[in-house]
């Protein structure tokens, strides 16, 4: 088992470098976005809106077979029978995107008026359908490079993407000045250069034959998640929606800024183990020794990432301050480890929902979703009102967990799992008290505050060793870890 997340652990470093690449550009663009010289900070809310509805376009686009295909996959030896399982999948989520796309931009002038009231964007959300369009039909190849183990192919055409995106966004939004705009018509550019160097591959694992058949057996696995795919992102983008709603363009772009901080822990971390996890923890289904391994996985992944989350927390204002360039931004401060506890819940349920998975219960886990959306909405037009921004994230902090709640006893009853929940809540308590311990560190100096946060964060692990967490194999483990590290550097 330690094999295996050793495993996982080397190929979450390389997937992370594509992951990061991608998603880094609108953290390296926050200077240039949130500078009034460029955009207003009603602009950077107009934005987020549309990045989100990017998201929902694309799952809509992809309908979720990606999923289906990776369950597949391992199921069926022969090769050449995979190659016609890609290319019936890739062709009909082309065909299906594009005609989706051709009826959503010719309503585009109906689809600005709704989202503000104004056909001022029209053009801006017809760049975002085409980007949607690549974006959605792209899901494929990566899968394919994922299940494959291809992370070098992978990380490669990100880190293309990731240059080209980076580039002409600066070149078209400071030198141009073409705004909004300009943002969509750079990352245009670079899902379609994508392409290009994807091409090899996709020629590689395709074979020019439909599988109806299995399509349909797809169709069959993938529908509920369509719903659940669907359901889960407006879970994590209805708060933006209702704010834009609700609230003001400011209030989106306070917000939205404070969820890109607390939200890059989803981003970065949480997608990049995901991405290496996932083809692992289905290919081990049918193995006798699986439930342990499923266990462990959400107590280390737990573990990291609260101390990743107990970081960006408590830097949460040094970060604003450093990156925005407009005053208007530092409440976002606060919401930073609300949204970042979101990403801790989103990753406990993904980890716990691995019994329905087992089972085929996607019907269940599509349920669950659309409930927690339904909730999170309803949270959120009772809170916004009363606490605005605050009320925002609370409202999805709730509903994340109530999901994770809920997820985690409908899977015990279909595939029980000996999960160590104990030690998931004490994971919890001491990244809360450490955070909470932080707080008093306002009445110091810069210098000193930091240096103290600095402590606290380094003193998280050493609490477990001083609790009974760890288990003796794993001690053992941690041991020889270090030695190993000791004699490569002497």
């Amino acid at each position: 088992m330690l094999k295996d997340l050793k495993s996982v652990s080397k190929d979450s470093i390389i997937y992370g470098i594509g992951n990061v690449a991608t998603k880094i550009v609108g953290f390296l663009l926050i200077p240039i976005y949130t500078n009034p010289k460029y955009l207003s900070v009603a602009d950077f809310g107009v934005l987020s809106i549309l990045d989100i509805s990017s998201q929902v376009l694309v799952a809509l686009f992809g309908l979720t077979l990606y999923q289906g295909f990776m369950r597949w996959y391992w199921d069926i030896k022969d090769p050449s029978e995979r190659k016609k399982l890609f290319f019936t999948v890739l062709s009909f989520v082309s065909i299906f995107s594009i005609g989706f796309g051709v009826v959503l931009f010719l309503n585009s002038s109906w689809i600005s008026q709704i989202l503000y009231n104004s056909i001022e964007y029209t053009r801006a959300i017809q760049l975002v359908i085409i980007n949607a369009i690549l974006m959605s039909i792209q899901v494929l190849p990566n899968s394919s490079m994922r299940i494959q183990g291809n992370s070098k192919l992978y990380s490669t055409l990100s880190v293309i993407k990731f240059t080209v995106n980076l580039l002409f966004t600066v070149y078209f939004v400071v030198f141009l000045e073409r705004g909004i705009e300009g943002i969509f018509e750079a990352q245009i550019i670079g899902n379609l250069l994508y392409f290009v160097f994807a091409a090899k591959h996709i020629h590689k694992n395709s074979k020019p034959q439909l599988n109806l058949p299995v399509l349909k057996d797809l169709f069959i696995y993938s529908y509920p998640l369509v719903f659940a795919s669907m359901s889960g992102i407006l879970l994590t983008t209805i708060d933006r929606f209702s704010l834009n709603e609700l609230g003001t363009l400011p209030d989106v772009a306070i917000y939205s800024l404070g969820f890109k901080i607390g939200g890059s822990i989803k981003v970065f971390i949480v997608t990049s183990v995901q991405l290496a996890l996932t083809p692992m923890m289905l290919k081990r289904i049918n193995d006798p020794n699986n439930k342990r391994l499923y266990s462990k996985v959400l107590t280390y992944f737990s573990f990291g990432l609260m101390w990743v989350i107990l970081a960006i927390s408590i830097y949460s204002r040094e970060i604003i301050v450093l990156i925005a360039k407009s005053p208007e931004y530092i409440n976002a401060t606060y919401i930073v480890p609300i949204i970042a506890m979101i990403s801790f819940f989103g990753m406990a349920k993904d980890s716990v929902i691995m019994g329905l998975h087992v089972k085929k219960q996607t019907k269940i886990i599509g349920t669950l979703i659309v409930f927690a959306g339904i909730a999170n909405l309803a949270l959120n037009i009772v809170l916004i009102p009363l606490w605005g921004i605050f009320g925002a994230a609370w409202a999805s902090l709730a509903a994340q967990f109530m999901l994770f709640i809920i997820t985690y006893i409908l899977a015990q009853r279909n595939y029980p799992i000996r999960y160590e929940m104990g030690k998931v809540a004490l994971i919890i308590i001491i990244g809360g008290l450490l955070y909470w311990a932080s707080l008093f560190t306002s009445e110091l100096n810069i210098w000193a505050s930091i240096f103290v946060k600095a402590l606290l964060i380094i003193s998280y692990p050493i609490w477990f060793f001083m609790l009974p967490f760890f288990e003796h194999v794993e001690i053992e483990s941690i041991k020889n870890g270090i030695s190993k590290f000791r004699g490569k550097n002497q």
